[in-house]
């Protein structure tokens, strides 16, 4: 009323049809553009393998939409038993009947009345089918879902950052929630000062031949001294190096 006044204009009223018909999926992509990082299972310098869970989205109520959803298909699932041990039971009525009908045709009346609701019972269990099958792909999209609220390793290496996570700690699509690097592939390591590099920093390394752009990929827990191990990994590898070669800052 107090935008559109009582009575629409036909454009009016198309941009607020419009408008109804998508808000369920803005409405869902507001949710998923702003979820709570539930935790975070790995911490710096941790050894992890493809496959190994890292982290997970707030999936309290995904939780509960599966829960819910699971028992309208176990529910359906009973009631197909009951329609079928129905069916069974009505069948083999249906023979006794028809032996008796043999010698006296006052029961086909009976057979009748039992064929019809035999009938019925068997398009109720294909219309119960039918609704199983779509809230199957209802539960089978859920648990997708909260599939995609879990990062997993995607490469075996060793963990160089992971997001500090507070009670207001939210996930966008551009947050970055952990970084693992491939250390197998790092070219130098060297003991530093506690302090003195900062991860991710890039810098330029100077071989005895020539200067080499590299990045810190890797930062050791600092020992009682404050002195800790750094690796830096080449930004462009570099196939003349070889084991032993040494580089300064």
């Amino acid at each position: 009323m107090r935008d559109l006044g009582s009575v629409q204009s036909p454009q009016s009223a198309y941009y607020l049809n419009l408008g109804l018909e998508s808000l369920p999926f803005r409405m869902r992509q507001h949710c998923e553009n702003g979820q709570a990082i539930a935790a975070v299972y790995v911490q710096a310098g941790d050894e992890v393998k493809v496959g190994d869970l890292i982290a997970e989205l707030d999936n309290t109520q995904i939780h509960q939409r599966i829960d819910a959803q699971q028992h309208t298909v176990d529910a359906l699932n009973l009631q197909i038993v009951q329609e079928q041990n129905y069916i069974k039971v009505q069948k083999e009525r249906i023979e006794v009947l028809k032996e008796l009908a043999k010698t006296d045709s006052s029961y086909n009346a009976q057979i009748a009345s039992a064929e019809a609701a035999l009938e019925s019972r068997n398009s109720q269990v294909t219309y119960l089918y039918a609704q199983l099958s779509v809230e199957n792909s209802t539960l089978a999209e859920l648990q997708a879902d909260l599939k995609n609220r879990q990062l997993y390793a995607g490469i075996d290496g060793t963990v160089s950052y992971t997001v500090k996570l507070s009670n207001t700690t939210t996930y966008t699509k551009n947050t970055l929630i952990c970084t693992i690097q491939d250390l197998s592939k790092a070219s130098f390591t060297g003991p530093f000062k506690e302090g003195l590099l900062t991860l991710d920093q890039q810098l330029t390394l100077q071989t005895d031949e020539k200067a080499l752009e590299a990045v810190v990929s890797h930062i050791s827990t600092p020992d009682d001294k404050g002195n800790c191990t750094v690796t830096f990994s080449l930004l462009t590898p570099d196939a003349t190096l070889k084991a032993g070669d040494s580089a300064r800052m």
